[in-house]
C-alpha cells in the first residue's frame, strides 16, 4: 500500500502544462511578418537558425496548438511591439520585443538581448496553477543592450 507521502504531486494540466512540456528551454521569435534578408541574415549567424519562428498571421486555426494558445491568450493581449523573443523556461515565459528606434533590431544582438532576458525582460508569464500571470519589467521603451560583446570584432 502506497503512502500518501510518496504520492505524486499533482501536475499542471491542459494547453499551458503542454506548452511548457513542449516548448521549455527554447527561444520563440513571435512576429507579424520578417523581412527576408533579416531571416537569411539570422540563419548565417551560430545558433540563429534554433529560434522557432511563430507568425500570428497565421492565427486562428481551427485547433489551436498550444503555442497557438499562448500567444493569442496571454501574449497579444499585452498589446507589446512585435516581434517579441520569448524564452521559455519550465514554470516561466521571459519576453523582449525587437524593436529598437522604431525598427526591429539586427539579428545578431539576439545572442546579447538572450544572454541579459533574465534580468532585462518586458514581461515574463509565470506559470501558476493552470494559468499565467503576467509581471512587468523593464519599461517598454527601454530596449538597449547592456550586456557587451566579447572577443575581437
Amino acid at each position: 500500500m502506497l503512502r500518501r507521502s510518496n504520492c505524486p504531486m499533482p501536475q499542471a494540466t491542459g494547453p499551458v502544462a503542454r506548452f511548457f512540456e513542449r516548448f521549455a528551454g527554447r527561444t520563440v521569435i513571435v512576429h507579424s511578418g520578417l523581412d527576408i534578408d533579416w531571416v537569411a541574415e539570422l540563419f548565417t549567424l551560430g545558433g540563429g537558425g534554433g529560434h522557432l519562428r511563430f507568425d500570428v498571421r497565421q492565427i486562428p486555426s481551427s485547433r489551436p496548438q498550444p503555442l497557438e494558445r499562448v500567444v493569442t491568450d496571454a501574449l497579444l493581449p499585452l498589446a507589446l511591439p512585435l516581434p517579441l523573443l520569448l524564452k521559455i523556461g519550465p514554470k516561466a515565459i521571459l519576453v523582449r520585443h525587437l524593436i529598437r528606434d522604431g525598427v526591429i533590431c539586427p539579428p545578431d544582438n539576439l545572442a546579447w538581448i538572450s544572454e541579459e532576458i533574465d534580468d532585462r525582460f518586458h514581461v515574463a508569464l509565470r506559470l501558476a496553477g493552470n494559468r499565467l500571470h503576467h509581471i512587468r519589467g523593464i519599461p517598454l521603451d527601454d530596449n538597449d543592450i547592456h550586456v557587451l560583446p566579447t572577443g575581437p570584432l
